[in-house]
């Protein structure tokens, strides 16, 4: 489905993974056919992560034709391909770093061993390594151990209601 306005997109977005069963981490999507006893096949199901659900509610990829998920797709080509696309990640990255302080913690801080010790030791603006809050990208929180499925659909509602206060 084709939609105009970014707060359209990731609110489509957010229904298609809605049901915890449906979203993942660490791929854009996940397709599991289940096979009978007798090696028919059945039902196949798909899963997506926060990044898959937009790709899909833009109608960037065609999760269900392709034959191989995870190799079919290159993001960096289809999101410079895309202002849209980038202009939404980068709003969703905004809400993310609002709610998430945590993972914007975990995301600047470096662990090293000093005296045989580990210590971690948090980054600050300027120092090489450092990434603003809103430039983490936003499966950086959608995979992070710490974020649950509802943390993601806030920042899917987040973002939308403040675009849609725009007029976005």
């Amino acid at each position: 489905m084709r939609h105009s306005k970014d707060s359209e997109i990731i609110r489509d977005a957010r229904d298609s993974i809605s049901d915890p069963d449906v979203w993942t981490r660490e791929q854009w999507c996940v397709k599991d056919t289940r096979y009978s006893d007798n090696g028919d096949e059945g039902d196949t199901t798909y899963q997506m992560c926060a990044e898959g659900a937009i790709f899909d509610a833009m109608g960037l990829v065609d999760w269900f034709g392709l034959p191989n998920l995870s190799d079919s797709i290159d993001a960096a080509n289809l999101l410079s391909d895309h202002p849209q696309a980038r202009r939404i990640f980068k709003e969703l990255q905004v809400s993310a770093a609002e709610l998430m302080p945590d993972v914007v913690k975990y995301q600047n801080s470096r662990r090293e061993y000093r005296n045989g010790e580990l210590v971690e030791r948090q980054l600050l603006p300027g120092d090489r390594g450092y990434i603003a809050p809103e430039d983490i990208p936003i499966h950086e929180f959608n995979d992070h151990h710490v974020v649950k499925h509802e943390d993601v659909l806030a920042i899917f509602d987040k973002t939308a209601a403040r675009l849609e206060e725009q007029g976005r």
